[in-house]
């Protein structure tokens, strides 16, 4: 829902149509993206004990083994 943020300026300004516009609005939401997940990732992998014994949590694919932490590193 955040990245959908990055698109009002180009809506307000009135630059939809603006090709680089939307062009440097994909890229951005490209890269926020790929920043947010980089960060739920380092936040699994600090967080691999207290989430395994989590009664949710611990269904998480690092926590539950199903994904091996040398995953992490590739």
């Amino acid at each position: 829902m955040k990245n959908v943020l990055l698109a009002v300026p180009l809506v307000a300004s009135h630059q939809v149509a603006n090709l680089h516009a939307l062009m440097a609005v994909g890229i951005s939401f490209m890269a926020f993206s790929a920043a947010a997940s980089s960060v739920y990732l380092v936040n699994d992998l600090l967080d691999l004990e207290a989430d395994r014994i989590h009664p949710t949590k611990r269904n998480r694919p690092f926590a539950s083994g199903a994904l091996p932490l040398t995953a992490a590193s590739s």
